[in-house]
């Protein structure tokens, strides 16, 4: 699984786009929006570029990788971690 990498900005800014674009779209749904969130930083699964940002391609992301949130919540922490300032 690959994550937006910090030197490509276009990259960032289509996962940022995404995710505004995901949090718009999330009530009503019983996805955890966590994970969704988690998911729109995703530029890989099984070594594969994943195509669809959709909502609909995020909620199935979500599915597949079926990470549970405690595990999210980790890799948040890291990259809050890893993005603040020393």
């Amino acid at each position: 699984m690959g994550l937006v990498g910090s030197d490509d900005l276009d990259a960032q800014l289509t996962a940022i786009n995404n995710t505004r674009f995901l949090f718009a779209n999330l009530l009503g749904k019983q996805y955890s929006a966590r994970s969704l969130a988690f998911c729109c930083l995703v530029e890989t699964v099984d070594g594969e570029n994943w195509p669809d940002y959709s909502p609909e391609g995020i909620e199935r992301m979500s599915i597949q990788l079926d990470i549970p949130d405690e595990v999210v919540s980790q890799y948040w922490e890291t990259l809050k971690k890893k993005s603040m300032p020393n």
